[in-house]
């Protein structure tokens, strides 16, 4: 049972009221709060397990085939971080192959208290010793009194891909010490000039599939958002980075008649017309996440591509900084 294991809260629920409705005030609702609240979890959860959106189910399968391989390149004690766990299903995968010839300690990270009740449930029967919290990754320096080195630090699910590189790989790289591992998987952009507009309907048909319309529109639902007074908007676009042009994913909301959204005791007008700015996703090939892993004094250990050569799971350890 969860009650037989710590969690900890460093963001409260009222607190995410108090941020939502600071977003939703200046027209914008980062990613984060779509997972909030049993609703949220559902809508992620089905989103993840359906074949309309693919990507996670692939994902852990990649993990799956390959975790034996991972757990024998790692310490024989460590102290495992997963960042935005969900409902823990492939951590699980991870603890079990780990267990087998290491003593682990299991710390689940999520922005929502019902996906780290899951993960501790999931795991509950495996004799480790663990540790929930209820937290964002910018609270990463906030949970490094917790945990001991040698850490793994696990962003899996795509996880990477919602954050600017720059920003994620250099807190990463901060809060771990020398020695700590890196574990993450994404999903890649990796079509040739002449697949590039097929690739483009594929992705657009999966973005756009009813279960990614509701999961993304879904916390403004749940507070008074009628599905017909808004459009769900997607665009890829070319961006530039530091190895060269990728593609990021940017969702937009758009509000097609008056309504209003309440938020505890408060209440925020929305007019038509109304663009409610959401997260991005990145999109990258092989050769920039090495790129980006070299420039931010990342060893990559190990890593595994799904059979299609679209999907990537990567060992990385930090090194001391070079010059």
């Amino acid at each position: 049972m969860v009650s037989a294991f710590r969690k900890i809260e460093l963001v409260t629920g009222e607190e995410l009221d108090a941020r939502l409705l600071s977003f939703l005030t200046q027209r914008q609702m980062p990613d984060y709060f779509l997972y909030l609240g049993s609703t949220g979890a559902k809508r992620w959860l089905d989103l993840a397990r359906s074949n309309e959106f693919p990507i996670a189910t692939r994902l852990t399968e990649l993990l799956r085939t390959n975790v034996h391989s991972l757990a024998h390149s790692l310490p024989r004690a460590i102290d495992v971080v997963s960042i935005g766990v969900g409902d823990g299903q492939k951590e699980v995968l991870l603890l079990k192959a780990l267990k087998e010839r290491s003593k682990v300690r299991y710390f689940p990270v999520d922005i929502s208290s019902h996906m780290v009740n899951e993960a501790l449930e999931k795991a509950a029967d495996l004799g480790v010793k663990m540790t929930g919290f209820v937290a964002l990754f910018e609270d990463l320096p906030r949970l490094q009194q917790y945990w001991r080195p040698p850490v793994l630090l696990c962003m899996l699910g795509n996880n990477i891909c919602n954050y600017a590189p720059e920003e994620l790989l250099s807190t990463v790289f901060r809060e771990l010490e020398v020695g700590d591992y890196f574990l993450f998987d994404c999903h890649l952009f990796a079509p040739q000039p002449e697949e590039e507009e097929q690739w483009r309907e594929v992705f657009e048909r999966a973005y756009h599939s009813d279960l990614n319309i509701r999961f993304n529109i879904g916390p403004l639902m749940d507070r008074g958002l009628r599905m017909e007074d808004c459009s769900f908007k997607l665009d890829l676009v070319k961006v530039d980075s530091l190895f060269g042009q990728t593609y990021r994913t940017e969702k937009f909301i758009e509000i097609l008649r008056e309504t209003s959204i309440t938020i505890g005791q408060s209440e925020v007008r929305l007019a038509a017309g109304d663009i409610i700015r959401m997260g991005f996703t990145y999109k990258y090939n092989a050769s920039q996440i090495e790129g980006y892993l070299q420039h931010y004094n990342f060893n990559m250990k190990k890593r595994f591509f799904s059979e299609d050569g679209g999907n990537l799971l990567v060992l990385a350890q930090k090194v001391l900084m070079t010059d």
